[in-house]
């Protein structure tokens, strides 16, 4: 400080301190952008790598950390390019600087069928069905994800031409597509009757026998129209035939038994069968002219009659004696006797019986013997009765000899009576075997008659 009076000029000193004028907060500046300028719609904005620096009137700078600024959430639901804003303030004073990012279109790039439909095998006429579908669709970001809302092509009625079900799919106006593989089979006509185009060659039958296909041709009738000769038929009765029988009824089923029991037809066939006509039985019509004999007398079969009866309405038989067998009882002891008759006829074999007497004791010799009639008799039991009536015949001569020895005289001439005697008994054995002899004869000339 300084004073001037009277030409005299003192000064003095006074301290004082100047401070600096501040430096004024002039602008903001964007030194880096974020690392990440480039977005698809829908991404959250990231501000890494982001740096801002302060710029003032002094022309100094400082470098703002992440904390000291603010950065304005950009839009990023829209394609386009957004600005974004950073704020500083300092005091009173806020000074802004912006960037600006890109915000792309997520699109729609393609559509894969991900999991096939449960059904993908289908009937002539049948729709498809997506149940169990998996549609995804994927973006040009990257991502992917199973979508809905989408349509397919053939909707309706599916033909056997269609191999494949085409799916649709639209997003922000882009539109994809994808198929699926399918298998569409001819739907088989629905049957509506069967007709006999053919009888078979063999109608009428003998009750027993079984109905013979052979020959015959059915063919299956459809609702559409078409037909076809058909097999697999099956016909009742099916087993042996009854002379009531008078049709065949043929029946043929045709359908996926696995999905319904099927449809069945039938058709009939007209048929004859004739009574079966065998062997019922015979009868005896009339007995032998003899039918009472004493013992040792042959057996003979003349008159007897005989009569086959027949099921069928088939007319009785008299049957000839070559016809059947006779078995002929023993003639050489007295008794009812049986006589038993024995016919077969188409493997069937009956029996009819009639009864003799034979009585008392009859000669032996060949004026009383008759022809006898059966062959097994006179084979096997003729041997027996032989040997029997022989002895018989020899134990008579004996009996007579001791006889007349008891009741004859005790004379001189006694020796010639006892040689008598003798002769007697020698010449009826003789007799008897001679007429043994001769009915054996007989009975071997009727078995080679």
């Amino acid at each position: 400080m300084t004073y001037e009076e009277g030409g005299i000029r003192e000064t003095a000193t006074v301290e004082i301190e100047v401070k600096a004028k501040p430096a004024v907060l002039e602008r903001i500046e964007i030194t880096a952008e974020p690392d990440k300028t480039e977005y698809w719609v829908g991404e959250s904005f990231e501000s890494a790598g982001l740096k801002v620096k302060a710029v003032y009137d002094d022309g100094t700078e400082k470098e703002l950390n992440s904390e000291e600024y603010t950065v304005s959430e950009p839009e990023m639901n829209m394609a386009g390019t957004p600005e974004v804003t950073v704020s500083y303030k300092e005091g009173e004073t806020t000074r802004t600087a912006s960037f600006t990012i890109t915000v792309k279109a997520v699109k729609l790039t393609r559509i894969e069928i991900t999991a096939n439909p449960t059904k993908t095998t289908y009937t002539e006429g049948e729709s498809f069905d997506p149940a169990g579908m998996e549609v995804t669709a994927y973006y040009t970001n990257g991502s992917s994800k199973a979508v809905e809302g989408y349509t397919y092509s053939p909707e309706g009625p599916l033909q056997t031409k269609d191999k494949v079900v085409t799916v649709t799919y639209e997003e922000g106006g882009i539109r994809k597509t994808a198929t699926v593989e399918i298998e569409v089979k001819v739907k088989p006509a629905v049957l509506e009757r069967i007709e006999i185009t053919a009888n078979p060659t063999k109608t009428t039958y003998t009750e027993g026998e079984s109905f013979d296909p052979t020959g015959i041709e059915v063919t299956a009738r459809y609702f559409d129209g078409s037909s076809k000769t058909v097999t697999g038929y099956t016909w009742s009765p099916s087993g042996p035939l009854r002379a009531t029988d008078d049709t065949i009824i043929i029946s043929y089923t045709e359908g996926n038994v696995t999905r319904a029991a099927g449809i069945t037809r039938t058709a009939r066939i007209s048929i004859t069968v004739k009574p079966l006509q065998v062997l019922d039985s015979i009868e005896v019509t009339a007995k032998p002219t003899k039918t009472e004999y004493k013992t040792g007398e042959t057996f003979r079969s003349s008159g007897l009659k005989v009569t086959a009866h027949y099921t069928g309405g088939k007319a009785d038989a008299v049957l000839t004696e070559g016809d059947y067998k006779l078995s002929v009882p023993n003639m050489s002891t007295a008794g009812t006797k049986t006589v038993v008759i024995t016919y077969e006829e188409g493997g069937i074999r009956k029996t009819a019986s009639f009864e003799i007497e034979v009585t008392g004791r009859g000669q032996t010799s060949s004026g009383s013997s008759g022809q006898q009639n059966d062959k097994t008799d006179t084979n096997g039991s003729g041997k027996k009765e032989q040997k029997e009536s022989s002895k018989s015949s020899q134990n008579a001569g004996k009996e007579a000899a001791a006889k007349e020895t008891k009741t004859s005289p005790k004379t001189g001439d006694e020796s010639q009576v006892k040689l008598l005697l003798t002769g007697i008994v020698s010449v009826a054995g003789a007799m008897s075997l001679l007429a043994l002899q001769w009915r054996k004869k007989q009975g071997k000339d009727q078995d080679e008659a």
